[in-house]
């Protein structure tokens, strides 16, 4: 193994021993930015994680986290939406896969509108 790089799976497990301390660091003290918080703890815990490595498993978690409140949010709004839509009137809505596309090599050709 080369100097400087890290087994399989250590940079996991230094991520995800120290969850709370990122979470801590991230939603009460402000570091906002992934590569300053990246940079404070890896001089606070000593990690060998590099940024990219920390980049990744830092969106895959709190994306998830993200993204099951914008979910429960959205069946909200739509719970409130479907009773606000029994008074409201139907609006028609346009599809674009009836338009069938023009094709001049398939197409017939008008005879009257060739200029001679």
């Amino acid at each position: 193994m080369a100097s400087g790089k890290m087994a399989v799976g250590e940079a996991v497990i230094e991520f995800y021993a120290s969850l709370d301390t990122i979470k801590d660091y991230y939603e009460n003290r402000g570091y906002r930015k992934i590569s300053l918080l990246h940079k404070a703890l890896k001089e606070k815990l000593g990690w060998k994680m590099g940024y990219d490595t920390f980049r990744y498993h830092f969106n895959k978690e709190f994306k998830k986290s993200k993204n099951s409140s914008k979910e429960q949010s959205n069946k909200n709004s739509e719970a409130s939406s479907s009773k606000k839509k029994a008074h409201e009137p139907i609006i028609a809505t346009f599809s674009m896969s009836d338009i069938k596309p023009y094709n001049p090599h398939t197409s017939p050709i008008d005879e009257s509108r060739i200029l001679r």
